[in-house]
């Protein structure tokens, strides 16, 4: 890991502990952010598709060892923003639909497999050869 995944990390963390703290109500967070379900749907492909990619370009040429822990930072940090900004909701609009964080993690994780699966089926470039020259697809 480089510089910027500690940091990026105690970012994440400090989103967990917050996000946790307001869902057992321990800090008074509902009603800070009037956010309704699109537009948290949205932030959370985003979020996603943004993730999956940096995880694919950071884990490129990584040791086993380090994958796991940038897939800790990129897939499971991320989750804790969608938690926090899901219990900033009023709290009439968190009782009326409960199920809403578990749907943005699904679309958040969707959304970040799409870059990882494609990584696994691209097929390799191949060199095109005529007569003594190489030429590039």
């Amino acid at each position: 890991m480089r510089r910027f995944e500690p940091i990026l990390a105690a970012f994440f963390l400090a989103t967990w502990i917050v996000g946790l703290l307001s869902l057992f109500r321990l800090i008074a967070s509902s009603g800070a952010l009037r956010i309704s379900l699109y537009p948290l749907f949205s932030i959370a492909a985003a979020v996603g598709w943004v993730s999956g990619n940096a995880y694919r370009v950071r884990s490129r040429r990584s040791p086993s060892i380090y994958r796991r822990g940038l897939f800790a930072v990129y897939f499971v940090g991320p989750l804790g923003f969608l938690l926090l900004l899901r219990s900033m909701a009023p709290r009439f609009e968190q009782v009326a639909a409960p199920l809403v964080p578990l749907y943005s993690w699904i679309v958040f994780s969707v959304l970040f497999l799409v870059p990882i699966v494609l990584r696994r089926t691209a097929s390799k470039r191949r060199r095109l050869k005529i007569r003594d020259r190489d030429l590039k697809d």
